[in-house]
């Protein structure tokens, strides 16, 4: 296992006997995620909404970094489901993206605005991306005289404005014009208006020191770049009887809708075919786990490989193994603990379809998704292997399951750039398959994957990651 190290930026302090007035200068790191609006605060849960969280297929993320001796923000924002052209002037100053305080001296409370993060911006710090914005600022000032017309009242005031800011007791909100509420649900009389928030945090947008669950990983000590490594890799795997359908070029991809991602790949190798057809006829879910992945990254200078441990793959999709010797790796593994209360993030929704309808309806789902998604791979574990697939419960089914690769770039790559790791379980994936009770739709719920490694910063992303990996299933079953 490898430990990730978080750099942190502190301004030289000297000993305060001898320079008695110097400023204690901190380059503070700070995000949040932005989502639906709750209509009295920033976060539902941290305030209870008579009304309800209204839904909406917008989402954003932010990064700001704070000098507290300057009293100056950079900050950079990525928002999907939403415009430049269609964001919404409002407040003092009629511009669309503010930073707010918490009412009532409580995070997630309604409060005014305390400084505005579009005061002076101009077309050339927006980007426009495949499916939204981004917007990058520099040396922002946080001062009450430089916020045009924001009021006192509206400012927690220049001495306190770093405090409320590293106490989570500020957030970030969007405005628009665009109608951006799921199944017309809004938007309703008074706020919100088009629009999402997020609460703001000290904790950044990164990984916390701490192994990935069910994941082993190597640094590739003679390995020149990932490139080489994949390649080198690919060859010995294709000499071991695996065949690749597919290499993930994560940052290849990134850097098509203008992101940078450092050099991350990932090698779908499909086993030997008696192999593969044993591990499918002996857990209906295992599907979603072939082909195996070869998770090739950079980090910190080296090239590294992440792959899914026996174990995790055993209790994933509970594995019934006869090999005397497995049998005992699986009990010293259920020792250890590897399955929590939480489960193993695994969901499965029963198809009313057929299994062609149901594998064209997830595709469909897929091509129909507010978000534009991209099918690199669909996989048919039925080809190249001769006869009928028996499944896990000893049922003859004419059809072997199928895999259905999709995701967006613009969507993946942040939580990336937060973790590499998760790399592994990107795209997104979709398994059909089939037993004697019928067909079925499984699927890996993204909350999960992003516990595996810990991520943090990223919930609202996630979140909604999950739901609309939740329609385009229970749309793909014919719900």
């Amino acid at each position: 296992m490898f430990t990730l190290t978080r750099p942190c930026l502190k301004a030289a302090l000297f000993a305060s006997t001898m320079f008695p007035l110097a400023a204690l200068a901190d380059i503070v790191t700070l995000s949040a995620t932005l989502s639906a609006a709750n209509q009295n605060g920033s976060d539902p849960a941290l305030v209870t909404d008579p009304l309800g969280v209204i839904p909406t297929d917008a989402f954003g993320a932010i990064t700001v970094t704070l000098d507290t001796e300057s009293f100056t923000l950079d900050y950079n924002l990525d928002v999907t489901g939403i415009s430049s052209d269609q964001l919404r002037n409002f407040g003092p100053n009629a511009t669309p993206i503010h930073l707010h305080i918490g009412g009532g001296g409580k995070p997630g409370n309604f409060g005014p605005i305390a400084v505005d993060l579009t005061l002076g911006a101009t077309d050339t710090d927006f980007t426009d991306t495949a499916t939204g914005f981004t917007l990058s600022r520099n040396d922002i000032s946080i001062l009450l005289e430089d916020q045009g017309n924001v009021q006192l009242g509206m400012h927690p005031g220049n001495d306190r404005i770093v405090d409320v800011l590293q106490s989570g007791n500020a957030f970030v909100l969007v405005h628009t014009l665009k109608d951006i509420f799921v199944n017309d649900t809004g938007p309703v009389p008074g706020f919100p208006f088009g629009e999402i928030r997020g609460n703001i945090t000290r904790d950044p947008a990164a990984v916390k020191s701490a192994p990935a669950i069910g994941m082993d990983s190597f640094v590739l000590k003679d390995a020149v770049d990932v490139p080489s490594a994949v390649a080198d890799l690919k060859a010995k795997l294709e000499a071991r009887g695996f065949t690749i359908p597919i290499v993930i070029p994560h940052s290849g991809v990134a850097a098509n809708v203008g992101l940078e991602l450092a050099p991350n790949q990932v090698i779908y190798a499909r086993p030997p075919k008696r192999l593969e057809k044993k591990l499918l006829s002996r857990s209906g879910t295992i599907g979603i786990d072939l082909p195996l992945k070869f998770h090739v990254f950079e980090q910190g200078g080296m090239v590294k490989l992440s792959v899914n441990s026996l174990g995790y793959l055993i209790d994933r999709h509970e594995l019934k193994i006869r090999d005397v010797v497995m049998m005992m790796t699986d009990k010293l593994i259920e020792q250890f603990g590897t399955v929590g209360d939480e489960g193993m993030g695994l969901a499965t929704i029963e198809s009313t379809l057929s299994f062609d309808e149901t594998v064209q309806a997830v595709q469909d789902a897929v091509a129909a998704n507010p978000v534009p998604l991209v099918i690199p791979l669909v996989l048919d574990y039925g080809e190249g292997n001769s006869g009928k697939h028996r499944s896990h419960h000893g049922h003859r089914s004419d059809r072997a399951p199928v895999l259905i690769l999709f995701g967006s770039p613009v969507v993946g790559t942040p939580l990336m750039q937060a973790d590499p790791r998760i790399g592994i379980d990107l795209p997104l994936r979709i398994l059909v398959w089939q037993d004697r009770h019928g067909v079925k739709v499984s699927y890996s719920d993204p909350r999960f994957l992003g516990g595996r490694v810990n991520l943090q910063g990223f919930d609202g992303r996630l979140n909604n990651m999950a739901n609309a990996l939740e329609r385009i299933a229970t749309a793909g079953a014919g719900r």
